[in-house]
């Protein structure tokens, strides 16, 4: 089916292309739809190990909090410069 949407050329071996087959008909659907699901759902998963790294550093800093009507003054001053 002709689509608009960009498209993207991946190799595969052998042996992944045979489970994104079998899930394809499992699920009734085409390659291309399994596919672009499974990698969708990897960029979540990278995205949240990214936030769950970033949340573990920020979780070591023993600064004192910065209250929250001081921190809004910092943030309009570097947003003017």
């Amino acid at each position: 089916m002709p689509t608009k949407e960009p498209r993207l050329n991946v190799v595969l071996d052998k042996e992944t292309r045979g489970i994104i087959a079998q899930l394809a008909k499992r699920h009734d659907k085409t390659l291309s739809d399994i596919a672009a699901g499974l990698i969708r759902d990897a960029l979540e998963v990278q995205e949240d190990v990214y936030f769950s790294n970033l949340a573990e550093e920020r979780r070591k800093d023993t600064r004192p909090p910065i209250p929250h009507d001081e921190f809004w003054k910092l943030a309009k001053k570097k947003i003017r410069k």
